[in-house]
């Protein structure tokens, strides 16, 4: 399950859940007219650090979504021993 957070042109923000391929974050933004995406996900290990899977995958999405005019913003990855924002990480 991907959460997505999409900030639409009219600087409106919604959260939704997305089950399913990433790429659906970007479905669903385009569905809302949003110009930004931010996709969140969370790890049940407890361990948020992204993995090569993660990072690979977060590259596929942001290339997709410039082709379509969207922003992805962050990929956030959350457990119970904190996160990781890829923008902050470097990652994006």
């Amino acid at each position: 399950m991907f959460a997505l957070a999409d900030i639409s042109r009219r600087n409106l923000l919604a959260l939704c859940a997305v089950s399913g391929l990433p790429s659906q974050s970007m479905l669903r933004g385009l569905a809302l007219n949003a110009s930004t995406v931010i996709i969140v996900h969370n790890h049940p290990s407890g361990d948020p650090k992204p993995s090569r899977a993660d990072i690979d995958m977060t590259r596929r999405v942001k290339e997709a979504c410039a082709a379509v005019g969207l922003t992805l913003h962050d990929h956030v990855v959350i457990s119970r021993g904190g996160y990781v924002s890829f923008r902050t990480d470097g990652l994006l």
